[in-house]
């Protein structure tokens, strides 16, 4: 656990802080203590409350057995920020994907997944002549289309749809009705399932 500690440990709306509504429209928040006024202990201890418990937040989640504490420097607690950040970019964070990244660091992992989702993007694409009624399209021996990948199929002519696909390793054999003319047909991985 941190040295750090948030200021009044067990608050009381109304007794040693204020509660929400009276802290949010406070006068004196929005505008700040006047010169030569007198703050109340009660709006102070809200203001330094709210502030305070953020940051004993983000100190304990991010760098939680620091042993830096009250008299340490800004510098100090810069550093151990940096230290804790750059750290991020040296660990592997993606697993149990398809083509789970095998970087040593989460900008490796980025690279691949980036890789990994242009490559889905392809469309395999073929003519289905007039008057046939089956079409398969192939990956070109790229390995991109599996027995489970999921797809999405594409026609030239709006609303003509496959009747059967039967998705196999590296090719989608479809039927359709007969065409009167020549249509394109598109094959798009989508993923696996």
């Amino acid at each position: 656990m941190s040295r750090f500690s948030v200021w009044i440990d067990t608050p009381t709306a109304g007794s040693n802080v204020q509660d929400y509504s009276t802290f949010s429209g406070d006068f004196q928040r929005t505008n700040g203590f006047a010169l030569g006024g007198i703050a109340s202990s009660i709006r102070v201890n809200s203001a330094l409350r709210q502030a305070n418990l953020v940051a004993v937040a983000l100190v304990n989640s991010i760098i939680p057995n620091t042993q830096l504490d009250l008299t340490s420097s800004v510098g100090s607690l810069t550093s151990e920020f940096s230290t804790y950040f750059s750290s991020l970019a040296t660990q592997s964070f993606v697993t149990g994907i398809t083509g789970t990244p095998t970087g040593s660091t989460l900008k490796d992992d980025i690279n691949t997944l980036s890789s990994n989702v242009s490559s889905l993007q392809e469309i395999f694409t073929g003519v289905l002549s007039a008057g046939s009624t089956a079409i398969t399209i192939t990956d070109g021996n790229t390995s991109k289309i599996k027995a489970n990948s999921a797809i999405s199929i594409y026609t030239s002519v709006y609303g003509v749809n496959p009747l059967t696909v039967v998705v196999s390793p590296g090719e989608v054999a479809m039927t359709f009705n007969a065409q009167s003319r020549d249509i394109t047909v598109g094959v798009k991985v989508d993923g696996t399932i």
